[in-house]
């Protein structure tokens, strides 16, 4: 898999731990950020730099460079191990199948920002 791709893997797995570790969002998006958690947990163990990463990220899940560690070492894992890539594109498959009919995500960033993301299902952007 392309890094590009593997980059979006990434975000799309941090982005669903943030409203688990920060204890606020939807019933689903705590759930599936539990499971998402509880699979990086797991695949960090014998990773010490990644599992500090995220224990570091449980403690301060809104801290922007925290939360872009946890993505480089989730990109780094799904590179080396394809077990591990297997396992989150099925967990990323049976949340999305899960799901309610709309997810809502606001974010805003600055004109020189790139973004990376992946978005499933109906999707629309635009300007609050």
């Amino acid at each position: 898999m392309d890094p590009t791709a593997l980059g979006a893997l990434a975000t799309t797995a941090v982005s669903l731990v943030l409203p688990f570790l920060g204890k606020a969002g939807e019933a689903f998006s705590e759930k599936a950020g539990e499971k998402m958690f509880e699979f990086l947990r797991s695949r960090f163990k014998k990773k010490p730099a990644a599992a500090e990463a995220l224990g570091a990220l449980e403690k301060t899940p809104k801290d922007p460079a925290r939360q872009q560690a946890v993505q480089e070492h989730v990109q780094e894992l799904l590179a080396e191990d394809s077990a591990a890539l297997q396992q989150l594109q099925e967990l990323l498959a049976e949340m999305r199948d899960q799901r309610g009919p709309a997810v809502v995500i606001h974010q805003k960033a600055g004109a020189n920002s790139n973004q990376i993301g992946q978005a499933f299902g109906n999707v629309s952007f635009g300007k609050d």
